[in-house]
C-alpha cells in the first residue's frame, strides 16, 4: 500500500508542477478536507478476527481512478488515498486556485476552519459549484480533533450566508450535489464499503456536467 501511495503522491506532484508551467495535465479530481479529519472517518467491516478497517478517503480514491488521480494538499506518505502536494502556508491558497480551476471533480468534506470556508466560499461563488460533490460523512461520535455533529451545524450557517440550503446531516453519512441549483439536486446514501456506489454517483455528477455543457 506503501508503495501505491508514494506513486500516486509522485504523480500529485507532476501534475502539479505541470499546472504552474501552464501546461494541461490529464484529467483529475481534487479533494478537500480540513486535516484533522485525517485518519478519523471510516468504518469496520466484517466481525471479530475478520474485522476490515475501511477509511472513507481510500475509498473515494478507488472511486475517482475511472476519471483521473485523486489529488490534496498534504504531506506525503501521511494516508492512504489522495496523492499529497506539500506546500507552504504562505502559498496554499495559490496552489488550491490553480488545482480548483482544472479538476475535472471536487470532492469537498466540509468543515468549520477557516481554510475549509475559504475553499468552500470560492467553491460557491462560481461555477465550480456544478463539478463539487459535498460529503456529508457518516456521524461516528466526536474525537479529540473532530466533531461532525458541531462542524456540520457551522458549515450550515456558512452555506446559508451564500444562499445555499445545507441539509441537516444524516448519521448515515451521504453525498450531495447541487449542480447550478441553491437546493441539492442530488443525495444518496454513503456506504463506505462500496466504492463502486460511490463511483456510480460520480458518474451521475460528470454526465451532469457534459449535458450542461452541450446545452450551455
Amino acid at each position: 500500500e506503501l508503495y501505491g501511495q508514494r506513486a500516486r503522491d509522485l504523480y500529485a506532484n507532476s501534475v502539479f508542477a505541470a499546472l504552474q508551467r501552464g501546461e494541461k495535465p490529464g484529467p483529475y479530481s481534487l479533494y478537500l478536507r480540513p486535516f484533522a479529519s485525517t485518519n478519523v472517518i471510516g468504518a469496520n467491516v466484517g466481525i471479530g478476527m475478520q474485522a476490515e478497517r475501511i477509511e472513507l478517503e481510500a475509498q473515494i480514491e478507488r472511486a475517482t481512478r475511472p476519471i483521473g488521480p485523486l489529488i490534496a494538499l498534504g504531506a506525503p506518505l501521511e494516508h492512504i488515498g489522495a496523492g499529497r502536494i506539500q506546500v507552504g502556508d504562505d502559498v496554499w491558497r495559490a496552489a488550491i486556485a490553480l488545482l480548483l480551476k482544472h479538476a475535472k471533480l471536487i470532492v469537498v468534506l466540509p468543515s468549520s476552519r477557516a481554510g475549509t470556508l475559504q475553499e468552500i466560499g470560492i467553491i460557491l461563488g462560481s461555477a465550480l459549484v456544478t463539478r463539487t460533490v459535498l460529503i456529508d460523512p457518516p456521524n461516528l461520535g466526536s474525537s479529540k480533533t473532530y466533531n461532525h455533529a458541531i462542524e456540520w451545524a457551522k458549515i450550515q450557517a456558512a452555506f446559508k450566508k451564500a444562499s445555499f440550503h445545507l441539509p441537516d446531516e444524516q448519521r448515515g453519512g451521504s453525498l450531495i450535489f447541487y449542480g447550478d441549483s441553491r437546493e441539492p439536486l442530488l443525495r444518496e446514501h454513503l456506504q463506505i464499503d462500496a466504492e463502486d456506489r460511490i463511483e456510480r454517483i460520480f458518474n451521475r455528477v460528470l454526465k451532469f456536467q457534459k449535458t450542461r455543457e452541450v446545452t450551455s
